[in-house]
């Protein structure tokens, strides 16, 4: 019986050890009937590309595949220019998160959104990060 609950304990501890919480910047407020442009820029030191994952919460009612999540990637090549995205948020969007994952070893890259009415989010990127904004 001790057994038995020495290894619940274990088991509930594991979890409650490996289970994080969310972790992302919040970066401000989007207008949803304007174009958010992403970009994303490697230096040409470092090993190999980044990317980026940029996700759209959705109402699930108001898109029309009955979807909540919209994705979109961007990958940059070490000194290759930025790569960009514009996108008009989905209908229905009440948030956007981005997560950037570093380029190998970690050597500094740029993330940017900007929007028209919104001045522009800058973060220089050497580890995995994200980036979170409310959308109105």
């Amino acid at each position: 019986m001790q057994t038995r609950i020495a290894s619940t304990m274990i088991c509930v501890l594991t979890a409650l050890l490996l289970c994080s919480p969310a972790r992302a910047v919040y970066a401000g407020v989007l207008t949803s009937s304007q174009p958010i442009t992403f970009a994303l820029a490697n230096n040409a030191g470092n090993a190999g590309p980044n990317a980026a994952t940029i996700c759209f919460i959705v109402q699930a009612a108001k898109h029309s595949a009955g979807s909540n999540l919209i994705c979109y990637t961007l990958t940059a090549q070490p000194g290759a220019g930025a790569s960009q995205l514009t996108v008009v948020p989905p209908t229905g969007s009440t948030r956007v998160v981005a997560e950037i994952d570093a380029p190998p070893g970690g050597g500094p890259s740029d993330f940017i959104v900007s929007q028209p009415t919104f001045a522009s989010y800058q973060n220089e990127v050497s580890v995995d990060n994200r980036v979170t904004f409310d959308i109105q």
